[in-house]
């Protein structure tokens, strides 16, 4: 590989880049690869000022009004917890995204000939993902969405008030802090936003790949034909999954605790948005199948023949008495061979054509269901909850 190939993987990024990115480094609010000053300030412009402007409307806290801000689940899980990990986790991706590009040709993948239209396909990405128009549409359809929730003062459907608006004569109106939660939900929503176009990017990417020529191999131990890592790189977007499942939960949190509703009732939502999020975030994965289904399917040909000679070879010469009177079987290299050969066999009988595997599986499903365990808070005392584990345990 070229000098400058190299220098091409080792600069390919699924993060860095556009005209948010750039603004921030000349910002200082990334630097050496660190995104925390960039998390803190978001959180600080998107949440500080909703605790300010609700200690000064004497909303904050207290029993007068039906949700306090600082009572208000769904707002901290939205702002405190969601937003700060897609942040935050920037990071955490940018290496797991440049491994999985990387191993494509380390691991000989992609034959020499086949590098030019490989190196093409990350160049498209790398343009896409500094695309200045697509973060501007990211931003209008963004404001567009907080306009709308602006126009629409009765939203909420009861005649008491809380921190973000108040019941009016004929409507609901807005509080100051509820005027700039919108302006919070609107940076929250461009970051999911700058996410999910990062994942029809990636998805575009790995599409490109899929048509390249690639040296698939059916007796690879990852059982994927060699492509297993692209499976890892895709849990990069348990982040999205854990910050989508962590708004929906303070939603539920609020309904549980102000509005009476059960766990239970909350059930049949919580089941659909897990494997609506798993399967979204999953299918991209899909892509392959089609190609390891040849790869499996040719390999069981050929190595079937190869399999038929070896073992018509072995029993020509053990067990037809035609084996030379100084031969032994007992330690004979042709055994070891064929003990080699029926494990070769058996991995290729076991090659996956689905690279959704239960560890990936395993891994979204967790990042989509951890941010709805502490609803079990709700309906069990903390000790209750420890009480039964242990029960469990010993």
């Amino acid at each position: 590989m070229e000098p400058t190939d190299s220098a091409e993987l080792g600069d390919f990024s699924l993060v860095k880049g556009g005209p948010v990115y750039r603004l921030m480094v000349s910002a200082r609010l990334i630097t050496g690869g660190s995104y925390a000053r960039m998390a803190i300030a978001f959180c600080a412009v998107a949440w500080l000022p909703l605790l300010l402007l609700s200690i000064w409307q004497g909303t904050a806290t207290g029993t007068h009004v039906r949700i306090p801000f600082l009572h208000d689940a769904a707002a901290q899980a939205r702002l405190l917890i969601a937003l700060p990990v897609l942040v935050l986790g920037d990071t955490f991706a940018d290496a797991k995204f440049r491994t999985a590009i990387k191993q494509f040709v380390r691991s000989n993948l992609i034959a020499p000939e086949q590098l030019p239209r490989f190196l093409s396909a990350l160049r498209g990405t790398s343009k896409l993902l500094n695309s200045s128009p697509a973060e501007a549409v990211i931003l209008v359809i963004v404001v567009i969405q907080a306009f709308v929730a602006l126009s629409r003062h009765g939203w909420i459907d009861t005649t008491s008030s809380d921190w973000y608006s108040v019941r009016g004569s004929q409507e609901r109106l807005f509080t100051a802090a509820g005027w700039w939660f919108h302006v919070s939900l609107a940076i929250l929503n461009f970051f999911l936003g700058r996410w999910l176009w990062r994942l029809l990017v990636w998805t575009r990417c790995l599409w490109q790949i899929n048509k390249l020529d690639l040296r698939l191999v059916p007796i690879h131990p990852d059982l994927s034909g060699g492509l297993g890592f692209v499976s890892k790189a895709q849990t990069v977007f348990g982040i999205v999954i854990f910050a989508f499942s962590a708004a929906a939960a303070g939603t539920i949190a609020n309904r549980m605790i102000f509005e009476g509703e059960t766990l239970r009732s909350q059930e049949g939502i919580i089941y659909v948005l897990l494997l609506l999020l798993v399967a979204v975030f999953a299918c991209p994965l899909l892509l392959f199948t089609p190609r390891l289904y040849q790869v499996k399917k040719r390999g069981q040909i050929e190595f079937g023949a190869l399999s038929m000679d070896y073992v018509q070879s072995f029993d020509a010469k053990w067990l037809r008495s035609n084996a030379s009177p100084e031969e032994t079987l007992l330690g004979s290299v042709d055994i070891q061979s064929l003990a080699d050969l029926s494990t070769s066999f058996n991995v290729m009988q076991r090659m996956r054509i689905f690279l959704i595997d239960r560890k990936v599986l395993l891994n979204l499903f967790a990042c989509a269901a951890g941010p709805f365990l502490p609803l079990l808070l709700i309906v069990f005392p903390l000790a209750e909850l420890v009480k039964h584990a242990w029960k469990l345990v010993f």
